[in-house]
């Protein structure tokens, strides 16, 4: 169930970033969203790791890096929990509260 709820909100949501959205950015998340879908996680992690190149700041990649990184099995790097997110909005601290639910489950 929370599974699902992850889901939906990884789906539903939308990056804000402070410069206007480039083609290459909007390729690249449209790519992670196609990848989660077929499943694909290990490519979907790796695509993950380019948007966080792109916008390290971002909330809502730092998410889609852990959970793809869950759901492949891949190790994720130390700092992507243990260095503050951004808080200045809700959504981003409910994606930290997401994220740390990801990494619970199933311990």
């Amino acid at each position: 169930m929370c599974l699902l709820f992850v889901v939906y909100i990884l789906f539903s949501s939308v990056s804000v970033l402070a410069n206007p959205v480039s083609t290459e950015w909007q390729g690249l998340d449209d790519k992670y969203h196609l990848l989660i879908e077929q499943q694909q996680f290990h490519s979907a992690y790796q695509v993950a790791l380019t948007l966080n190149e792109m916008a390290p700041a971002d909330s809502e990649v730092l998410l889609y890096l852990v959970f793809a990184g869950k759901k492949s099995g891949s190790k994720l790097p130390s700092w992507v929990m243990s260095k503050p997110w951004p808080s200045a909005s809700n959504q981003d601290r409910f994606n930290r509260l997401i994220a740390e639910e990801i990494l619970q489950d199933g311990k």
